[in-house]
């Protein structure tokens, strides 16, 4: 039923690059990370890789013949009302479309993946009800479930059960702990944080640099983490080294000017916008209106969240004239030969273009599945070790520790922290960093 073929099984829509179907939206990209405000106790922002050592052991006493892979998917197929068609069916349909394609390849090379989906209906009480039954007891990876509840369950099932867990959608740092088993695919908030800031400190002096926001907690939360990140990575004594701008909504619709005092003297500035969540995304435009209208001679550049790529409100002459940089988890090269590749085998199977959700999937798979070739039952204590770059993004598996474990001794949980900043340059968005 999910895959019969045809032209109308997968929705094509809006993709900046115009030639290309990639970006769906049928469910905004934000709600499979589940981000929160970041309180004072939170992981410390500073974060370095470790030196990645080669590793040479023997693995064959770990690996198998045919590895079996479980994975809780929300197809709410036994819904009266289910439509293959609705957009949010469609997100796990191409997200699976995708897995298949992977899988195949991997039967063509002579690795064996046995894969059973189930259908977790969004319900914690399902999963609950499939781990209690034993439905899952005999699979060395599971991937979700998406809902979080359904997810902590199985995280802890898998933490007793010694069972790697996968989540390729939800990023938090509530959903287990001392769980070396379970692997968060989605960087979490602090990370992208991370990710703008050092950006920024490499190439702009700090008066150079302004954060932007209203004169509320929620913003002056983030400000608090930037200004800590910022002190720590420069080896700086205290905080608050840079310009905190705070602008109000009636500023931004009725005064003549919101940002007066900001391009006196022309010069250059870096322009932080920490605003992630869809709730923002009014006043996200508002002020990137504003800034375009009023910049001057100034040259800017606008430093923001996954939101700045997403939203359809964002004009392209935003993107040109601000130089507006997004901190993204994925991004497509579309003049990689593998990508055009994927895209050939895609729409030859189910003639239709793949969206994001499809190369989403495709490369979870490629990843867990390279690496138990490759180590075996035990592969998430190597993951570390792995620096591919898959169709549209890479993996840069950290461990994670409590900010109270100095001595680094129980992992929290793994977590993706690989994170692109793209901008749009010519007539297309490219990767910068």
């Amino acid at each position: 039923m999910i895959f019969t073929s045809g032209c109308g099984l997968f929705n094509s829509a809006r993709d900046k690059n115009k030639d290309n179907v990639v970006k769906d939206r049928t469910e905004t990209a934000m709600d499979t990370m589940e981000l929160t405000e970041i309180p004072e106790s939170e992981v410390s922002p500073i974060k370095k890789d470790p030196q990645i050592i080669e590793i040479e052991d023997d693995f064959s006493a770990y690996k198998k013949d045919t590895y079996k892979i479980g994975m809780f998917i929300p197809f709410n197929a036994s819904d009266s009302n289910y439509d293959v068609n609705d957009g949010g069916d469609q997100k796990f349909v191409n997200y699976y479309a995708g897995v298949k394609l992977a899988l195949e390849e991997f039967d063509q090379e002579g690795h064996h993946f046995e894969v059973k989906v189930m259908d977790s209906e969004r319900s914690p009480e399902v999963v609950r009800g499939k781990i209690e039954r034993g439905e899952v007891k005999d699979f060395d990876v599971i991937v979700g479930p998406y809902d979080r509840n359904g997810l902590s369950l199985t995280a802890e099932y898998g933490k007793e059960s010694k069972t790697a867990v996968i989540s390729p959608w939800l990023s938090s740092t509530k959903i287990t702990d001392e769980n070396p088993y379970y692997i968060q695919l989605r960087p979490s908030l602090s990370s992208h944080y991370f990710k703008l800031i050092d950006h920024v400190n490499q190439n702009f002096t700090a008066d150079e640099i302004v954060l932007v926001g209203r004169n509320i907690n929620s913003d002056k939360n983030r400000f608090r983490y930037f200004q800590r990140t910022y002190s720590a990575i420069n080896d700086f004594n205290n905080g608050n080294e840079l310009k905190e701008y705070f602008i109000n909504d009636d500023s931004l619709n009725y005064a003549d000017f919101a940002f007066s005092n900001l391009f006196v003297g022309g010069g250059k500035k870096a322009i932080i916008l920490p605003n992630w969540n869809y709730n923002d995304e009014d006043f996200i435009y508002s002020v990137l209106r504003r800034l375009n209208i009023e910049r001057g001679r100034a040259e800017v550049f606008v430093y923001g969240m996954p939101i700045l790529f997403d939203s359809e409100k964002i004009d392209f002459d935003f993107y040109k004239n601000l130089n507006i940089r997004t901190c993204v988890s994925e991004f497509v090269d579309w003049e990689d030969e593998r990508v055009k590749t994927f895209m050939r085998k895609f729409y030859d199977k189910y003639g239709d273009l793949p969206t994001s959700d499809a190369f989403e999937g495709y490369d979870m798979i490629n990843f867990i599945g390279s690496n138990l070739v490759k180590y075996g039952i035990n592969f998430q204590l190597y993951l570390e070790q792995d620096r591919n770059r898959y169709l549209q993004t890479a993996y840069n598996i950290q461990k994670i520790y409590d900010e109270q474990d100095e001595q680094f001794e129980h992992i929290k949980y793994l977590e993706n922290e690989h994170l692109d900043l793209i901008q749009y340059k010519g007539n297309k968005f490219v990767k910068i960093d």
